[in-house]
């Protein structure tokens, strides 16, 4: 288990959720919500798409409560989150006793449709250790939904964890190091996942009672553009990230957002962790964005003085506005396992 120490508090009053441009320009003031194994408001689409103005099915589908059976096999227990790419459940498959976890959307939500496919196909591609189980998907025709059924984390994030206190530097190495592993085998894969935050470092609880971290949701990474199984679900320009992580080229929605994003997020986080709070934070959307974009990178040694030299060098290398001038994945490694 990670010893915390206390330190500053996080707050409470910021957004937290995936989001697009469209998105921040609406928002006048940041999203909140409790931390779950799963995050993120539910997705509504705020455009009419052709197919939504066909005629919708005659037949009612079914409310999706607890007591209710999906696909003839699932009893829903109870809702334990929400994702980038809908509602997560605890359920229980009938036939082996066995507690799972299902993330379900709409029929009717297309981009969250094709999120929750990419997301099934990203996990089973990399097949990692530090990745969440999928097991199968499908479409349920009882409740017009679409369903991805997973392993069911018990634990907690480490956004949970955080509330308790700052974690000392050999702890959110431990922490990170199974994160810098999965980054590594996503990016070869020629995954960028986009949304890394401390809701989505899960410590879930092993058979033996130890910690096994997580990486979670991948259902807004970007994968290679020569995929033909998987259509583009995002306008060119477009913002995909959660506020406080997004690197400056995500801020501004170019076109060309690499897996050198991913290395910015990971520098936030490690940040939090070490310091309690965001190095970059502000009231709304827009503030935040502007703090990454001109802000000057807070003195990690001032608000850590635990933190090593060389740790806080490497974030502040990470939180390097030109993204050709952050450090690889290998050197991440490196830095953190000698902390161990």
């Amino acid at each position: 288990m990670l010893a915390a120490r206390t330190s500053i508090p996080r707050e409470d009053s910021h957004p937290r959720s995936s989001t697009r441009l469209l998105e921040a320009a609406r928002e006048s003031a940041p999203e909140s919500g409790a931390r779950t194994m799963f995050h993120g408001p539910r997705r509504h689409r705020d455009e009419a798409s052709l197919t939504e103005t066909l005629p919708a099915p005659e037949r009612e589908a079914v409310a999706l409560a607890a007591g209710v059976v999906v696909a003839g096999r699932y009893r829903l227990e109870r809702p334990i989150g929400e994702g980038s790419a809908g509602v997560v459940w605890e359920a229980t498959h009938l036939g082996l006793a066995r507690r799972v976890a299902l993330k379900i959307v709409s029929q009717n939500d297309l981009d969250g449709h094709v999120r929750l496919q990419r997301e099934a196909r990203i996990a089973c591609k990399l097949d990692h250790d530090n990745v969440v189980t999928v097991i199968d998907v499908f479409h349920d025709d009882a409740s017009d939904a679409h369903v991805m059924v997973m392993d069911l984390l018990v634990g907690e994030s480490l956004a949970d964890r955080l509330t308790r206190g700052v974690l000392a530097p050999s702890d959110a190495a431990r922490a990170l190091l199974p994160v810098v592993s999965v980054l590594r085998a996503a990016h070869a894969a020629g995954v960028v996942h986009r949304d890394v935050k401390p809701e989505h470092v899960f410590f879930d609880r092993g058979w033996d009672g130890e910690d096994v971290v997580k990486l979670l949701d991948f259902g807004i990474a970007k994968t290679p553009a020569s995929s033909a199984r998987v259509r583009p679900i995002t306008m060119k320009g477009a913002m995909m990230g959660t506020p406080h992580y997004m690197a400056p080229e995500q801020v501004f929605g170019e076109d060309d957002v690499d897996h050198r994003a991913d290395l910015w997020a990971l520098g936030v986080v490690l940040f939090e962790a070490l310091t309690g709070t965001r190095p970059f934070r502000g009231a709304t959307f827009g503030q935040i964005f502007k703090a990454i974009a001109l802000g000057d990178v807070p003195d990690l040694g001032a608000l850590c003085p635990t933190a090593p030299a060389e740790l806080a060098s490497l974030v502040a290398r990470l939180l390097t506005k030109n993204r050709a001038e952050r450090p690889s994945l290998d050197e991440v490694e490196e830095v953190l396992a000698r902390l161990l």
